[in-house]
């Protein structure tokens, strides 16, 4: 039996190879060949001796990525960590010798192996590594059991095409050869962590079956297969030149990640300040570590004064704290904090009234320099106390919340986080053993919790919440599955579990109230889903609450997709509520800039977990929040309309808009500085001004002019910003930003602002209006606004240039133009 078994092997390998002798690159799975008895090291190396006396140069892979941590290497000793053919080779076959790349080693054996083993291998896959002389000779590449998947050769193509998912990262350490050791470094295109790409080769290995570039040999329960060097190159770079994301199976997250590098890389970090008179410093670490997966398009720097240095901090001008001008300032204490104590049983009144007014004033004096946010937590009691001592201080931490209240009551960039909201949901607030070893505030579960809060606040600040939840119905809306349970068996109110699912229903429906839309997408009949959710007695969400629906058997990603699309809504403005984990990994893998809430399996938490995600955090809802799903409701109408009128011009003209152009002021200061960090699609620049950036705009002579529109569907609503900016010489207008919601594109509204500010630039004394595109990813729908409406092209890249010569803007808006009254 074993002597068949060595023949079948031998003649499987020289059917698949050929008659004429070359070079050949084996990789293998002997366990995957499965024959009948277990095939013996002796049968394997006969064959491999065989195919060396007819002339072949055989070699094996013998990886040892373990290099890259340990950084040692002996050629002769060090095991294989990609199979164990290599090393029987090296110990038992004549004239058989090992590669020196500490990483990518060969075992060969054969004519060649002097060529190869002379390659200096400059790079891991490049011109002066084995791989180019593989593919010199047009060697075959074998693959004995192994998948395809695992052919390293692939990877060549990926260093000479430079995918943008790769870079060069040099490994030192030291090589042992013979007993002699010598230091060595190896070079090799690795896979950007960041971007997390995932190879699949599924393209390029159909390519090669399909173009019958495979040859295969069928031995015991699988296959020896063979293609050339020559095949995977030509395949390889046609695939590669299409798509250079063409090997990586999740290509939309890997360009979504690419798209906010870049997006990072050009605007400044988002800089907090965290202060605290305790140690802060484990938390403003969780904070940055957090911040880049739930915000990659914006980097976050934190800052934390030295121990005991908050006051001086804030006192001096010329501090750190000065120095960093923080955008958000968290001040995060507690009363035990401020006393520097770990329990109030034996403070008096008087003195934590004392310490809050210092906090208070403390606030005031850095407010007094840094015009920012600023977040500041209530007091709640943390710890444990009597009965009758706890009755004392909930009076007493009451009194100083009025204190801090009434203190800072007029400075309107106060965020409030309620510590006594937080600190009923999570216990324990406080772990003894943290602060006396560290002065540690708060126990590591209430730090996640603060830390949730503290990262929903930026998010919200920066515009990157949710505006959109999309929802899906069996399991999540109600209990059961509709098309098996029938409208009367599924779980809606009443006991459990159907009171669980009319909780997170009635939380959902109230998102409406802060601007958040509700969208479902489930795979069920329409017709029955749509009659439970008109009539079934106990369902809170009706159809009427949804801004669209899509329930059919497509993939919910596409759905999701066409729902945004419908809305003129980005991705990134979309969270997708879904019980099913797969559906849930569907739409990550597709659509990653979707934000996906990841449900327990126990529908009694549902609400909690929606509650705490940073993506729904509202900290200044604007009266444009409150009239956004209405809009959303009245796209429909308007579509219609369209779809009826006789030209575009009759629909325009129906629509009876008013265009407001309104200087900046108090009473839409907000929604100016919401927009700017919202708006990504239609807007030139993507300049992420803050309302303090604003103020110091229109004190430095610029316009700041926020869009308003109305029409007979929608009211009176702020939808888009334009800044106008004299240049140095005061005789040229720039335009550092135009913006708009891509709800009312469509309407020529971009042509009329453009024409506004060109008469108003005509009517500051400016001869030319200068505009600028900086193209993003995500500006695709902006980047002909300017060549499209009268602007020339300038002397710089991306910059457009119009007289400001006096325009009519388009009959059918009715202008209400504030800068000719103010």
């Amino acid at each position: 039996m074993k002597t068949a078994q060595r023949s079948e092997f031998l003649s499987a390998l020289e059917g698949a190879l050929g008659d004429q002798p070359g070079l050949a690159v084996v990789h293998s799975s002997m366990a995957a060949l499965a024959p009948q008895q277990p095939l013996q090291k002796w049968d394997v190396l006969y064959a491999l001796e065989q195919l060396v006396r007819k002339g072949w140069t055989l070699v094996f892979p013998a990886f040892t990525f373990s290099f890259c941590g340990s950084g040692l290497y002996d050629r002769e000793h060090t095991p294989s960590e990609t199979g164990v053919v290599a090393d029987w080779v090296l110990e038992s076959i004549a004239g058989a010798a090992r590669t020196d790349h500490p990483i990518y080693s060969f075992v060969v054996v054969g004519p060649l192996s002097e060529q190869i083993m002379a390659c200096p291998s400059k790079t891991t896959f490049g011109d002066t590594s084995p791989f180019a002389v593989f593919e010199q000779k047009d060697a075959r590449v074998v693959m004995l059991g192994a998948d395809w998947s695992f052919c390293t050769p692939f990877h060549r193509y990926e260093e000479r095409a430079e995918v943008s998912y790769r870079y060069f990262k040099t490994f030192e350490g030291v090589i042992t050869r013979q007993g002699e050791q010598a230091t060595t470094s190896a070079t090799m295109y690795v896979r950007d962590l960041d971007l997390a790409a995932e190879n699949d080769f599924e393209l390029l290995i159909n390519a090669l079956r399909e173009s019958g570039r495979i040859s295969s040999v069928p031995l015991w329960r699988a296959a020896v297969e063979v293609t050339t060097m020559g095949a995977i190159r030509t395949c390889a770079e046609t695939l590669l030149a299409d798509d250079t994301l063409a090997f990586v199976g999740n290509a939309a997250a890997v360009r979504y990640r690419m798209d906010m590098q870049q997006e990072a890389a050009r605007l400044q970090p988002f800089r907090i300040a965290l202060m605290g008179a305790s140690n802060l410093d484990i938390a403003a670490q969780d904070l940055r570590d957090v911040m880049p997966d739930l915000m990659p398009g914006r980097a976050c720097e934190v800052y934390v004064p030295p121990f005991g240095q908050v006051m001086p901090q804030i006192v001096q001008s010329q501090s750190e704290l000065a120095q960093f001008d923080a955008e958000l300032t968290i001040f995060a204490d507690r009363l035990e904090d401020l006393l520097g104590v770990p329990s109030l049983d034996h403070v008096s009144s008087d003195v934590i009234f004392d310490a809050v007014q210092q906090h208070v004033a403390l606030i005031l004096r850095f407010a007094e320099s840094n015009g920012a946010d600023v977040v500041v937590h209530r007091f709640a009691l943390t710890g444990r106390y009597s009965v009758e001592r706890t009755m004392q201080l909930s009076e007493m931490v009451a009194e100083c919340n009025r204190i801090l209240e009434e203190g800072l009551r007029d400075l309107a960039q106060v965020i409030w986080i309620d510590m006594a909201a937080e600190v009923s949901s999570v216990q324990p607030v406080w772990d003894p053993r943290l602060w006396h070893i560290g002065r540690i505030p708060f126990s590591k579960e209430f730090s996640k919790k603060l830390l949730n809060r503290w990262a929903g606040i930026v998010l919200a600040l920066l515009g990157k919440t949710a505006r959109l939840l999309v929802l899906d119905l069996d399991h999540t809306l109600w209990g059961g599955v509709l098309g098996e349970d029938g409208p009367e068996g599924i779980a809606i109110g009443g006991d459990f579990p159907g009171n669980s699912f009319s909780r997170f229903q009635q939380t959902l429906k109230g998102m409406s109230e802060k601007g958040i839309a509700l969208a479902v997408c489930s795979k069920n009949d329409e017709d029955l889903a749509v009659d439970v959710l008109n009539n079934h007695d106990s369902m809170i969400i009706r159809l009427d609450d949804l801004v669209s629906h899509r329930i059919n058997w497509n993939p919910k990603w596409q759905n999701i997709r066409e729902i945004a699309a419908e809305l003129d809504l980005g991705l990134g403005s979309v969270m997708f509520i879904d019980d099913n984990p797969v559906e849930r990994e569907s739409v990550k893998l597709n659509l990653p800039m979707v934000k996906v809430l990841e449900l327990p399996q126990d529908p009694t938490g549902y609400t909690d977990t929606f509650l705490d995600s940073p993506f729904i955090e509202s900290i200044r809802t604007v009266k444009e929040d409150h009239k956004r799903v209405a809009s959303y409701k009245a796209r429909k109408k308007i579509n219609v309309e369209r779809s009826s009128a006789a030209s575009i011009e009759d629909f325009l003209r129906g629509l009876k808009m008013q265009l407001h152009m309104q200087p900046l002021g108090e009473s839409n200061i907000a929604r100016a500085a919401q927009l700017c960090q919202k708006t990504n699609q239609f807007n030139t620049t993507t300049q992420r001004h803050s309302a303090r950036d604003l103020e110091t705009i229109v004190a430095e002579g610029g316009d700041v002019c926020v869009i308003g529109m109305e029409d007979k569907f929608t009211g009176h609503e702020n939808i888009g910003l334009i800044i106008l900016k004299p240049d140095a010489q005061k005789s040229v207008g720039e335009i550092d930003v135009f913006l708009l919601s891509c709800r009312v594109l469509g309407r020529t509204l971009e042509q009329a602002v453009l024409d506004w500010a060109t008469n108003r630039a005509r009517a500051r004394g400016w001869t030319h209006l200068l505009g600028l595109i900086l193209e993003t990813p995500r500006n695709t729908p902006v980047r002909k606004v300017y060549s499209e409406n009268g602007f020339e092209a300038g002397a710089l890249e991306g910059q457009w240039v119009r007289a400001a010569a006096v325009s009519k803007l388009p009959d059918w808006f009715n202008v209400h133009d504030g800068f000719q009254t103010a």
